[in-house]
């Protein structure tokens, strides 16, 4: 296998993404919590912007991790049942 194309590759690139994406979320975090602490946002504005980044860090979380539908339907393999010996009730 190539570089490009290795699972210890593609780990990498994914880590540092992640890294980088989350040094970022910290850097924007910090700024909003000083910027809060000198008074430049008012408590309202600086509620309603944490929860729209959690709110928008939850959607992407949830559309990550959900299961994506099935590329293919199911075939039943009739041959492998009669093998098996299985009824039709328990196919």
């Amino acid at each position: 296998m190539t570089a490009n194309h290795s699972p210890r590759g593609a780990t990498w690139r994914t880590v540092l993404l992640y890294g980088a994406g989350l040094a970022i979320a910290a850097v924007a975090l910090e700024q909003l919590k000083f910027r809060h602490a000198a008074s430049d946002v008012s408590t309202e504005i600086y509620v309603a912007m944490l929860a729209v980044g959690f709110t928008a860090l939850g959607l992407w979380v949830g559309h990550r991790l959900t299961a994506r539908k099935p590329s293919a339907s199911f075939v039943h393999n009739q041959a492998a049942a009669a093998a098996l010996g299985l009824t039709a009730r328990e196919c």
